[in-house]
């Protein structure tokens, strides 16, 4: 009988350890035993010394112990609770085949003591499991020259907008993101993912990015298709981020999305309206996070000098073209083409006679994928 009073508070702060890690990024199995052995270990110690009240004590021990490490989880994880709790719950929920129920964390962390709210995080430059909105009817509706006009929600630096989203093997959602145009990546998080059969894989990439929490390291992977009303978007690279998610909205639709399309903000209407660029759109955005870029420089007796530049794509999708800058003193493109998924593809490069190029630097300044 103690046990069944003490399971609802041992359980909340289990789901609030393993949520923390899941978060954090740790691997699930892993989690889930270190959550387990900080909510029970301490109160085994704690009435060890009992003897013979062992037995009973040890559920009131153990709530009282998950009960203060609830309450004082925002002293160690400023305003992370509502959000462990979240990716604890559908962690746990998918174990049993529970659908998440991020809304229902929310609430349970407003009702706790030292409970503070957080805006969605925004990520700065360069770059688990709250469940997606309920799908959205398809408001987007057609204009002239091949735009697309959206309605959004809210105003000022958060509008809320309908967006459909293609995993690699068919899968679609349709759901809510914050149109922000100060993220340089656009972000979702892992229930989301899942839906889309999107893994996350250990060797991601990854990258830091700023959140209204401080500094935080996410892996990177990719969505096949993003789709604007009837507008698509292939290829996108999308950072992992829970913070950025809330109770509406899975997510940012980020610079490397928005900056392919002229964008228009009618405030009285409260729609977007969105023009392709079309040929001076590019993918940058998404492909320079895949990419690694080695070079060699020659110089020759006759003075001619000469870069060797190699591409590796650690991308799921192969790359059409990748422009890599050489700038030194003065800049000079390379463009290397048809790189495989996981293969490398190189280009040779001279540089006109008499460029002084003690040292130089590489970067990925443009690129698209193969189409």
């Amino acid at each position: 009988m103690l046990w069944l009073l003490a399971l609802p508070v041992v359980l909340l702060a289990f789901i609030a350890g393993l949520g923390i890690g899941v978060v954090r990024e740790g691997p699930a199995l892993l989690v889930a035993l270190v959550a387990g052995a900080g909510v029970l270990l301490p109160a085994a110690g704690l009435v060890a010394p009992l003897r013979e009240h062992r037995q009973a004590a040890l559920p009131v021990v153990a709530a009282l112990w998950s009960g203060a490490l609830v309450v004082l989880f925002p002293v160690y994880f400023p305003d992370e609770r509502d959000d462990a709790l979240a990716a604890g719950g559908a962690v746990l929920g998918a174990a049993f085949g529970l659908e998440a129920a991020p809304e229902l964390a929310r609430k349970v962390d407003a009702a706790l003591p030292a409970s503070r709210g957080r805006a969605p995080a925004m990520p700065v430059p360069a770059s688990p499991a709250t469940a997606p909105a309920p799908p959205l009817p398809s408001t987007a509706r057609t204009g002239a020259m091949d735009s697309v006009v959206l309605p959004y929600e809210g105003s000022g630096a958060t509008l809320s907008v309908p967006v459909a989203l293609q995993g690699r093997r068919g899968q679609e959602v349709e759901v809510s993101m914050i149109f922000d145009t100060g993220a340089t990546l656009t972000t979702l998080d892992r229930s989301t993912l899942r839906l889309l059969g999107v893994d996350v894989p250990d060797d991601a990439p990854r990258i830091s990015f700023q959140t209204a929490n401080g500094e935080r390291t996410s892996a990177l992977v990719m969505v096949d298709r993003l789709w604007l009303g009837g507008l698509p978007v292939d290829g996108v690279t999308i950072g992992v981020c829970e913070p950025c998610a809330n109770d509406t909205d899975v997510g940012l639709l980020g610079l490397n999305v928005s900056r392919r399309f002229l964008v228009t903000v009618d405030q009285a209407r409260q729609e977007l309206i969105l023009e392709p660029r079309g040929s001076a759109a590019d993918a940058a955005g998404d492909v320079r996070y895949w990419v690694e870029v080695e070079s060699r420089a020659t110089r020759w007796p006759d003075g001619r000098m000469e870069v060797d530049v190699t591409v590796e794509n650690r991308a799921p999708r192969p790359i059409g073209t990748v422009d890599v800058e050489i700038a030194c003193g003065e800049s000079f493109v390379a463009r290397v083409s048809d790189v495989a998924v996981g293969g490398t593809a190189s280009t040779r490069i001279a540089l006109p006679p008499g460029t002084s190029c003690d040292g130089y630097t590489v970067a990925v300044t443009d690129g698209a994928w193969a189409r």
